[in-house]
């Protein structure tokens, strides 16, 4: 049996683990993936998204000016909740790409260990031969 080179071994088994889908089950995330077909998509579950108010510019031309007024109002309201929501939605996706991005490079390290070890015990020469 011919033995392989540590360099080559190592690079054997980086190919194959571009193979691998890892998962986590046990670690904690914020937000939710789902799977639709080959479309995957995530969603956050900690941000609330604001509701849209009625825009003054549909409005009827004879609604009063306070009533515009006080929908100029809600409108500025919801801009500022929009912008707390797209923090909120930044934030909870920026630390849940973290989380995975480290399951995913702890779990291929021990992956490659795992099979470096295996093929090294396979390929280490027998004693008493």
């Amino acid at each position: 049996m011919s033995k392989i080179s540590d360099f080559s071994l190592r690079a054997a088994v980086l190919s194959c683990l571009g193979l691998a889908i890892l998962a986590a089950p046990s670690q904690s995330f914020a937000g939710e993936v789902r799977f639709n077909g080959n479309i995957m998509q995530w969603h956050s579950t900690l941000c609330e998204k604001p509701e849209v108010p009625p825009s003054w510019a549909y409005a009827d031309p004879e609604t009063a000016g306070n009533r515009m007024n006080a929908m100029q109002f809600d409108i500025n309201m919801f801009a500022e909740r929009a912008q707390k929501f797209m923090d909120c939605v930044s934030i909870e996706a920026e630390n849940d790409q973290k989380r995975v991005n480290s399951v995913i490079a702890n779990d291929a390290r021990v992956l490659i260990q795992q099979t470096y070890e295996t093929v090294r015990q396979l390929t280490a020469p027998r004693g008493g031969r």
